[in-house]
């Protein structure tokens, strides 16, 4: 199943194809930075996991190859977010403190309302390469004011290869992923590449 989330809530809950009919047809794309070896193989953690997390962990620990058909299977976690209160300064420097290239916005309920990438913050940052003091101004913005939204989300289960599809035809480059309404991870194209890496029997195109 796949969704769309903004500070209204879910706007949409439904199949790839409904999605992709539902969807703008210019979306924002942005860029991806590749995450660790550490994020896609997690250490063991402590009790009241997630199902996800639970299974994200005993995969990781298994010295031996199993099939990957699912977006829990190769999605990061815990996820880095940003609060709807942030600025896009701070956006940026969360952005270069961790090097990644996209964070979920939460609202003070840590509710996903939003995305911002660092092909937003690059975009804002050339705009306001115009004016001397317009960095500064920009670094002061209010981060509901720069983020993406609605944000596309995918299930926990939902297949790979739909995710990939949802990906190319919105041109985007993640997708929070959710497990009863809460996000408990993040895909991103780097994530299906690695984990063509580290799970050589993920099967793409079966």
């Amino acid at each position: 199943m796949f969704s769309m989330v903004a500070e209204e809530g879910f706007l949409f809950q439904g199949s790839m194809e409904t999605l992709l009919k539902t969807a703008p047809t210019q979306p924002i794309v942005s860029i991806q930075k590749p995450v660790s070896e550490q994020q896609i193989m997690p250490q063991p953690s402590a009790e009241g996991d997630s199902r996800t997390q639970n299974y994200l962990r005993d995969i990781a620990w298994q010295q031996k190859p199993v099939e990957v058909f699912h977006a829990y299977q190769v999605m990061h976690h815990p996820v880095k977010t940003l609060s709807e209160t942030a600025t896009l300064g701070d956006a940026r420097e969360t952005m270069r403190h961790y090097k990644i290239g996209h964070l979920p916005v939460v609202s003070a309920s840590k509710k996903l309302i939003g995305m911002i990438t660092e092909h937003d913050v690059l975009k804002l940052r050339e705009q306001a390469s115009q004016n001397k003091s317009g960095f500064q101004a920009l670094d002061a913005k209010p981060i509901g004011e720069c983020m993406s939204k609605p944000v596309y989300c995918a299930d926990s289960n939902a297949d790979i290869r739909r995710i990939a599809k949802v990906m190319l035809d919105l041109h985007i480059g993640s997708m929070p992923v959710l497990e009863a309404q809460s996000m408990v991870g993040l895909i991103t194209r780097t994530d299906i590449l690695m984990g063509l890496i580290h799970f050589p029997p993920l099967r793409l195109w079966a």
